[in-house]
């Protein structure tokens, strides 16, 4: 294989030692995005946050990992966690990103002038946004995206322009990124995420 994230396949079975009690208990992974993986288990009520051992039972080479928590729903899928993956276990090429329509304040810079915008659609990699003015293919351009309790500082190259709409890729910043992706899974992703495994 040609990335560890190739090992987390849906189906998979997985260990999970929690640091609450230290017992192992049994679990599968239910759908892969790159940083995050949804899993579920027999082991309910854990909280958001709770620190966890993951060990993927692969035949050739079992890989283990620390995690936590992310988010879950309790109402409606008891058992099933969104786990964060540790990014030295997600290669650059493989990491995938769940693109999410939603309407987002956007200001960026071009030529010292500051351009207001909104988004169409939003990933963790990129952004779909309305241009006022056309952009260059290839232009790097200065971008702040405005999430509810946090500003994004964000740098981006644009990958395809349309008529007063571009296509911008982020560049590699991963802290920022997973603030991004972390916000756009907890915003309005749950349910559809543990909707596609039912």
């Amino acid at each position: 294989m040609n990335s560890k994230v190739d090992t987390f396949v849906p189906g998979t079975p997985i260990s999970i030692i929690c640091s609450l009690d230290d017992l192992a208990y049994a679990g599968e992974i239910v759908a892969n995005y790159g940083s995050f993986l949804v899993i579920k288990t027999a082991r309910g009520c854990l909280p958001a946050g709770q620190q966890m051992q993951i060990m993927v039972q692969q035949v050739s080479c079992p890989i283990s990992f620390e995690s936590y928590i992310c988010f879950m729903d309790e109402e409606n899928h008891k058992g099933y966690y969104c786990i964060h993956v540790p990014v030295d276990l997600v290669s650059k090429e493989r990491r995938k990103y769940l693109r999410l329509n939603i309407e987002l304040k956007l200001t960026y810079e071009v030529e010292a002038r500051l351009i207001q915008s909104k988004t169409i659609n939003v990933s963790a990699g990129g952004a779909y946004f309305f241009t006022p003015e056309r952009l260059a293919l290839g232009q790097e351009i200065k971008l702040e995206l405005h999430l509810p309790e946090v500003v994004l500082l964000l740098k981006a190259k644009v990958l395809r322009v349309m008529q007063n709409a571009a296509s911008v890729e982020f560049y590699e910043e991963i802290d920022k990124l997973e603030v991004l992706a972390d916000f756009l899974y907890r915003f309005s992703l749950v349910k559809q995420i543990f909707n596609a495994t039912e």
